[in-house]
């Protein structure tokens, strides 16, 4: 497997605060902990709606603080998530405020080749793009 560091996205933005402060001493090596193939995605949905896309927002004082890696520091159920492994991450797309808007565009992601090369879980009608990676070889789509 290739290592990838993403062209558009910070470490700080795919960790929650306390994660960071453990991790941002060590450099590139933080990126180990993801799967490329996620981060490629991120980085092709970046390139491919042309929109400003964030994903933890805890740095400028937002409220998003494990929208990427979960670890143990998190309360959430994070075991039983792809989140926990590296293999999943919620974007945040700027200006995109219901699900309507992000059902669009996932239906758009899904019709395009290289998108699925990289991704096979994406889940709909939420105010926000997950994205993930399983062990599996179709796209599966989980509607919450």
């Amino acid at each position: 497997m290739e290592f990838y560091i993403p062209k558009y996205f910070k470490l700080f933005e795919v960790l929650s605060e306390v994660d960071y402060k453990h991790f941002k001493n060590k450099g590139w090596l933080s990126w180990k902990y993801f799967n490329p193939k996620l981060l490629k995605a991120m980085d092709f949905i970046r390139e491919y709606t042309g929109e400003k896309i964030f994903i933890n927002n805890w740095k400028f004082g937002g409220n998003l603080n494990w929208c990427g890696l979960r670890t143990k520091n998190c309360d959430m159920d994070n075991y039983k998530s792809r989140h926990f492994f590296g293999c999943a991450m919620d974007l945040h797309v700027l200006g995109y405020d219901s699900s309507e808007k992000y059902d669009k565009l996932r239906n758009k992601l899904l019709e395009l080749p290289v998108f699925l090369e990289l991704i096979n879980e994406i889940e709909f009608g939420i105010n926000w793009l997950h994205i993930g990676i399983g062990n599996h070889e179709k796209v599966e789509k989980y509607y919450l």
